[in-house]
């Protein structure tokens, strides 16, 4: 597992941060989310799983409630993230 810096954590933060909002446009959300955690220096190979880790981060409120609420385990994919987030 690649460990997540306190900085790397602020970025996602602070960076592209979704709300759950109706004025809010989750693709625009994944869009630049994704352009902000392939502009860090991450290992390849753990991509997918970075990706993951590094998600919860950017959500706030209903959308960080959203994703506490899934069940354990039941996302284990990034494409099965972002097929439930964009549901």
């Amino acid at each position: 597992m690649v460990p997540l810096r306190s900085n790397t954590i602020r970025l996602m933060q602070n960076g592209c941060p979704f709300h759950g909002l109706r004025s809010e446009d989750p693709n625009q959300h994944l869009k630049d989310f994704l352009e902000l955690v392939d502009s860090l220096d991450l290992d390849g190979d753990n991509e997918e799983r970075t990706r993951l880790r590094l998600f919860q981060f950017s959500l706030r409120d209903q959308a960080s409630n959203w994703l506490e609420r899934l069940p354990t385990g039941s996302i284990t994919t990034w494409e099965d993230l972002t097929t439930r987030f964009l549901a």
